[in-house]
Parts: structure tokens; C-alpha cells; sequence
């Protein structure tokens, strides 16, 4: 997403996961020594489904780092259910 990216800032940007139990995740960081705050995107995924059925998609967590004081945890979206036809 462009979130972190606002203002021409570069970024990095690692992802790793585990197929075999459907687990993915994202980091990124700033290079620069300062925040971002606002609305924006920060991450898109896209899906392939490999079967038909029920699936469900939930962030299990998110660890914000602050540059100067504790970092506020982020309440988390429910989880979005799917059907695969």
C-alpha cells in the first residue's frame, strides 16, 4: 500500500508464510526516521483459490513500532468469511 510511502519516502517491505497452514505475513518499515499517521492502504493480497468450500481470511495480530513513546495496539478487524465456488 502507499501509506508508509506518503511524503517520498522510501520503504522495505518483507513478506514470509507457511502454505501447508495457511499462515502469511507482512512487515514494513520506514527508512527514514519518522512516522506516518493518517488512513491509507497498507497492504493488498490477492488470492488463488485451490478448491471449492468455506475459507476464512483474520489479521491474528499487529505490533506497530512508535518512534518516541509506546505505540498504541490497534484493534483488529473481525475475520471476513468466504465461499469458494
Amino acid at each position: 500500500g502507499d501509506f508508509f510511502k506518503r511524503d517520498g519516502v522510501k520503504t522495505s517491505f518483507s513478506t514470509g508464510g507457511d502454505g501447508a497452514e495457511g499462515k502469511f505475513s507482512a512487515g514494513t518499515l520506514r527508512n527514514q526516521a519518522t512516522g506516518a499517521s493518517g488512513q491509507g492502504t497498507l497492504l493488498t493480497m490477492r488470492f488463488r483459490a485451490l478448491a471449492a468450500g468455506a475459507g476464512q481470511v483474520r489479521i491474528s495480530g499487529a505490533q506497530p513500532i512508535a518512534l518516541d513513546a509506546p505505540a498504541v495496539q490497534p484493534s483488529l478487524p473481525a475475520p471476513w468469511t468466504l465461499q469458494v465456488r
